[in-house]
């Protein structure tokens, strides 16, 4: 008789128990609901912002070596350019050895110089794992001419000033073609330069579709579990 009263006065508690666990008020499923779309759109504008800095991390470091691998170009013409000249006046003043001297130093270090800024285009281009066989090609050309200039020299007679003139004859025009490839390979970089600009530009402008996205995809998964849970816990209640 215990056991039959007992099982009885817990039946009578399940059954007291039962519709207050499968209450669930409105304003609690409504402030789930909330958090789940605060927590979406906000997971979605982070996880946006996360995988947008890596490409704009990428994008920044390429950029500043094209900005780098222009600098060591313009560098390299423009010194290309002042070691003419350097050999033009060593010329002119061959009877004055002096000055012929400096001129001749002076010639040596812009050909050191241009070698230099070729050099160091190269080695950013690496880093950048760019193809180098242009600026190889310039490298080459430039000892070439500096072998030119040598060799014309080896029969410069100072006192002789009809003998600049034999001498500057020729080499004269030799540095042209390694003036036009220098100015292809800046031209060629200037476009890589804009192509990279306008990359990171459009990147920058579906930064905001890809948060929006992203959140919205978050909102459904996390809506979805949290139905499977709900339902698994409190069942279907027609």
């Amino acid at each position: 008789m215990i056991a039959i009263a007992n099982e009885q006065i817990g039946k009578s508690k399940l059954c007291k128990f039962e519709p207050a666990f499968h209450s669930y008020p409105v304003k609690h499923f409504l402030i789930s609901v909330t958090v789940i779309v605060l927590l979406s759109t906000f997971g979605g504008y982070f996880l946006s912002r996360l995988i947008l800095n890596g490409t704009n991390i990428f994008s920044r470091q390429r950029t500043e070596a094209l900005l780098v691998i222009q600098q060591s170009l313009d560098d390299a013409e423009i010194t290309l350019g002042r070691q003419t000249q350097e050999w033009k006046d060593m010329l002119l003043r061959i009877k004055n050895k002096e000055r012929f001297a400096n001129h001749q130093k002076a010639f040596i270090n812009d050909s050191a110089d241009v070698q230099y800024a070729l050099l160091q285009a190269k080695t950013t281009m690496q880093n950048i794992n760019w193809d180098t066989k242009e600026i190889d090609q310039l490298i080459i050309e430039h000892k070439t001419l500096l072998s030119r200039y040598i060799l014309a020299q080896s029969i410069l007679k100072p006192k002789k000033m009809q003998s600049a003139n034999e001498v500057d004859s020729q080499v004269i025009g030799v540095d042209r073609n390694l003036q036009k490839h220098l100015a292809t390979a800046k031209a060629n970089v200037e476009f890589q330069i804009k192509n990279q600009v306008n990359g990171a530009l459009s990147v920058i402008g579906n930064r905001d579709l890809l948060a929006g996205v992203l959140g919205i995809s978050l909102w459904f998964m996390a809506l979805i579990g949290f139905g499977f849970a709900y339902f698994g816990v409190y069942g279907f209640r027609g």
